[in-house]
């Protein structure tokens, strides 16, 4: 496989690999590859997340629209106070 750069990102990659001392090709097919599992690792994080929203509502376990802007707005009213009281 073959993968064409433009010449931003190649001149990215060839200074990036100038600083650390390693080859240009290697460099590249290390950081697509943590790109790439990073990739996986998010997706498989939302995922999950999404599925745990699902069997929280499913068992019950849910607020009003109503109660979750109530307590934000607490929260935000009390960093706010917080803030602004001199130490």
């Amino acid at each position: 496989m073959s993968i064409t750069l433009t010449p931003e990102t190649e001149a990215m990659l060839y200074e990036r690999a100038e600083q650390t001392g390693e080859d240009p090709n290697a460099l590249a097919e290390v950081m697509l590859r943590q790109r790439l599992e990073w990739d996986r690792k998010d997706y498989e994080e939302a995922v999950n997340g999404i599925r745990k929203g699902f069997e929280d509502s499913d068992a019950g376990r849910v607020k009003s629209a109503q109660e979750v802007h109530a307590r934000l707005r607490a929260s935000l009213e009390k960093h706010r106070v917080e803030q602004s009281v001199p130490a």
